[in-house]
């Protein structure tokens, strides 16, 4: 956070070209004892995650949604109690390590391997976030299908091509596929974050992220930028949300 501080000294809003219209919505985590109870009782084994794409590693496997399960046959007594297992998720430093190659995307990290189009000019852009945090936020059975991508389906439905979105944990893409909305893995990073916003090119720019991305030192860059904030004060925003919150999107397209 020391370093955050120091940094954003430097870095003015003042001094740059941001969006004419700036909106960050942070949702929080709804208690859910549904989900709780879920995974009390739900027991993950090697076949059950390879069932749902999930790319071997290690002693186990990793699931773009779940992170990394551990081969049930060799967990300890812990795990053949029936406890919840624990999910391993990659940390900001861990993703980092990740080599992607900019021309393509990479499923996990690195967005679908497809040679990366080129973007159409739009107003208004909608940057999602797909960090680990989002795993039981805007949590799926099926991990094509999810909240987040029901949000961008309406406002595609609704705004056709005058609305782009992109979606981003420590890399910010453009969102070549609906169901990669619904991906949940990695970290983010503030630092990368306001360098992204400070090159939009995007009249109207709306981020959609979560209340543990906010701080102080986010809060006072938002500030000077004149950025409207939902979520982080008295009335918390939750992943239900976000279709209420599309109706002004909406409206403002047909204009």
């Amino acid at each position: 956070m020391r370093f955050l501080c120091l940094w954003l000294i430097g870095f003015s809003p003042a001094l740059y070209a941001l969006p004419t219209q700036l909106e960050v919505w942070f949702l929080s985590h709804k208690n859910s004892s549904f989900l709780e109870k879920y995974f009390d009782k739900m027991k993950f084994s090697k076949k059950l995650a390879q069932g749902a794409d999930c790319i071997p590693m290690g002693d186990g496997c990793f699931h773009p949604q779940l992170g990394f399960v551990k081969d049930s046959h060799k967990d300890g007594p812990a795990q053949a109690s029936g406890k919840a297992p624990t999910f391993k998720t990659f940390n900001m430093q861990e993703v980092e390590l990740v080599e992607c190659d900019k021309k393509y995307y990479f499923d996990v990290f690195c967005g679908e391997a497809k040679k990366e189009v080129i973007e159409k000019s739009v107003e208004t852009e909608i940057w999602i976030d797909i960090s680990g945090s989002f795993r039981l936020m805007d949590y799926s059975a099926d991990p094509n299908h999810c909240k987040r991508r029901g949000f961008v389906e309406l406002i595609k439905k609704k705004c056709a091509d005058k609305v782009g979105f992109k979606i981003f944990h420590t890399d910010l893409f453009t969102l070549q596929e609906d169901s990669l909305s619904c991906l949940s893995n990695g970290g983010n990073n503030q630092k990368k974050m306001l360098k992204w916003i400070a090159e939009s090119q995007a009249k109207k720019l709306i981020i959609v992220t979560d209340i543990d991305e906010y701080s102080k030192a986010l809060d006072e860059f938002l500030s000077k930028a004149g950025a409207k904030i939902l979520g982080a004060g008295v009335v918390p925003l939750y992943i239900d949300d976000l279709n209420k919150l599309s109706a002004g999107l909406i409206k403002s397209c047909k204009i």
